[in-house]
Parts: C-alpha cells; structure tokens; sequence
C-alpha cells in the first residue's frame, strides 16, 4: 500500500474536480479479527510506510 497523488483541485480529468485523502494517512479502518487497532488510531509506522512506499 502507499499513498496516491496528493490532494489537489489541479486535476487532468475532465470530470474530475478534486483529488482528496477522504481520511489521514496512517489511521487505523479498524481490527478485521487480526488484532489490528481500533478504528481511528493513528499508526506511526503505517503512515511511514505509506509514505515510503508512495510513487513505487
């Protein structure tokens, strides 16, 4: 996983207005019975490793 283009309204598509991160980067979606944290939580290391892996 890693992060995609960033928010901008300077957009190529015609029919696109906006690109947006609908949520931070690096906040949790919530435990799937993985022992993932509670929805909402940041979590340092999956923002840094969204980062890093951004433009791969």
């Amino acid at each position: 996983r890693a992060l995609g283009a960033a928010p901008t309204a300077a957009t190529a598509g015609a029919h696109a207005d906006a690109y947006l991160w609908i949520k931070r980067p690096g906040e949790s979606d919530g435990s799937c019975g993985k022992g993932d944290p509670p929805a909402g939580t940041f979590v340092n290391q999956y923002a840094i490793d969204l980062a890093r892996n951004a433009g791969r």
